[in-house]
Parts: C-alpha cells; sequence; structure tokens
C-alpha cells in the first residue's frame, strides 16, 4: 500500500515532477495489471470511487481479498501496511523490471 502523495514524490524524484492528483489521474488512466487498487490518499481512505472510473466497493474488495487491514471508518491501516522501500530510488514494473532514478 502507498498514497498518491508517495507516489508522486518518487516521480518527482526520479526527475518528472507530478503532484499527487496528476498520479490519480495517471492510475486512473494506466493499463491493465497496474495494482491501481493499492494507492490511497493520506489517509488511508480509498479514492478510486471518486473518480467515475471504479464501481462501489471493488477497491475495498480487492484490498480485502489481499488481506489488507482497515480501522472502524473503512479506511486502510497505513500505520500497518504502508510500504516502505529499502531503496527510495528504485521503481519497479509489473513486469518485474527497474528504473532507478540516477
Amino acid at each position: 500500500m502507498t498514497t498518491y502523495g508517495r507516489v508522486a514524490r518518487a516521480v518527482t524524484a526520479a526527475g518528472y515532477p507530478l503532484s499527487a492528483r496528476a498520479a490519480g489521474w495517471a492510475l486512473r488512466n494506466s493499463p491493465e495489471g497496474v495494482p491501481w487498487h493499492r494507492v490511497v490518499n493520506a489517509e488511508g481512505a480509498l479514492s478510486a470511487e471518486l473518480s467515475g472510473n471504479c464501481e462501489p466497493g471493488r477497491q475495498r474488495a480487492l484490498l480485502a481479498r489481499e488481506g489488507v487491514p482497515f480501522d472502524e471508518r473503512g479506511r486502510v491501516r497505513l500505520d500497518r501496511c504502508l510500504f516502505e522501500p529499502a531503496d527510495a530510488d528504485a521503481f519497479f514494473f509489473p513486469d518485474g523490471t527497474a528504473c532507478t532514478a540516477d
């Protein structure tokens, strides 16, 4: 799990300035196979349904199937599952290839 802001900071650090909103737009328009459902807002709230491109309950169902914990307000427990890469300069793609920011 990560947040739109963290995605934006990682892409910006790689030399491509990006806002959290732009990260959301990119995920909303990403090709099949990109794990868009694993990105939430900074408070752990699910935002995909707000875009109109995701049917109600789909993001939560996908996350629940993966065992992602939620709090009593339905927010992802980021304190238990926020992705913290060991190498902040490495970005991995679905096919397993990596792109490192130089």
